[in-house]
């Protein structure tokens, strides 16, 4: 969990942690494991690279699904 601080003589509140927090990004990234299924790994990695996320990250979501966030 992340903390937030207010003030020096306040205590830290904990702030839920989000997993994604850009959920177009997220968007993306589904719609690439669906084409992924349908046409391809080649094309599921293109079409996230054109959209704007890493290759590195397209290529571990793309060959590692049992470790795919939920």
């Amino acid at each position: 969990m992340n903390q937030q601080q207010f003030g020096s003589n306040l205590r830290a509140i904990p702030i839920p942690h989000s997993r994604r927090q850009d959920i177009e990004t997220a968007k993306i990234v589904s719609q690439g494991i669906r084409y992924q299924q349908k046409l391809g790994t080649d094309f599921a990695a293109s079409y996230m690279r054109t959209r704007g996320v890493k290759m590195d990250v397209a290529l571990r979501v793309l060959s590692r699904p049992h470790q795919r966030r939920q």
